[in-house]
């Protein structure tokens, strides 16, 4: 096995030589990193939901929210999957939130909500991926959205897993539902508005549209949340890629004068 020298004569103008071509591939690497981020985030955007199609499920899910939770509907198990892919839908595509929001929230929180003076009420969510930073994520709810998640939970008895489940969506062992992303292209495809998007493309949409920090402004709510976070991080995170991309061309054109 061959062993590297203990000690390696090279001369001043061989170093430099050296270390101006380590820049050079260093000036490549990041050129090609930061090119491949900006094609991921052009292809993402070819795939956000259309606009009109966002508007259409925001301004209709409430009322086939309310139709599924009519007369009881909810213990017929289809229901109940309907019923929780609009809800978990509604909430990430009015918000801008992630799964793990919706998927985390508690019977507990939704109980626990703050009531507004105007009739609305904010379920906080404690458990969430960047809850460590930005604190408890916050849902803004009109009176008759939060009665969906009441009703519901007046129902849970008659539910199979409903009592025994901490988180409100739940599986019939009791357990959380890992399913609602499953649950809500169901829903989605139910409306006919075209091929289902996860609820990441949703969220980003959510940012290129900008509905979430309006829907806050327009419920007088002075909160930041998440969600409005997320809106301003990822316009931020497109300035960044340009300004990288703009940083890394320059320090190209700097050595190649030197």
């Amino acid at each position: 096995m061959s062993m590297s020298p203990e000690v390696v004569k090279i001369g001043m103008k061989s170093l430099d030589a050296l270390l101006v071509e380590l820049r050079a591939r260093i000036r490549d690497v990041a050129r090609s990193v930061v090119g491949q981020q900006l094609a991921q985030r052009h292809k993402k955007s070819d795939q956000l939901v259309n606009a009109t199609h966002h508007a259409w499920f925001i301004e209709n899910a409430p009322a086939k929210i309310s139709s599924v939770l009519g007369k009881n509907h909810c213990s017929q198990k289809k229901k109940q999957r309907m019923f929780f892919g609009l809800l978990s839908g509604y909430i990430v595509a009015l918000t801008g939130h992630r799964k793990g929001v919706v998927l985390n929230m508690t019977r507990k929180e939704v109980q626990a909500a703050d009531k507004l003076k105007n009739g609305r009420h904010i379920i906080r969510v404690e458990q969430h991926k960047t809850g460590r930073y930005f604190g408890q994520a916050a849902i803004p709810l009109e009176k008759n959205e939060y009665s969906w998640f009441l009703r519901y939970n007046c129902l849970r008895s008659r539910i199979e897993g409903g009592l025994e489940a901490e988180t409100f969506f739940h599986t019939s062992s009791g357990t959380e539902c890992l399913k609602l992303q499953e649950y809500f292209k169901e829903a989605w495809d139910s409306l006919e508005l075209g091929k289902a998007p996860s609820f990441n493309l949703l969220r980003s949409s959510v940012a290129t549209y900008d509905p979430a920090a309006e829907v806050f402004r327009s419920r007088h709510l002075s909160i930041m949340a998440i969600s409005t976070y997320a809106v301003k991080e990822s316009k931020a995170q497109g300035y960044r890629a340009t300004e990288d991309t703009c940083k890394v061309e320059d320090r190209g054109s700097e050595e190649d004068q030197d």
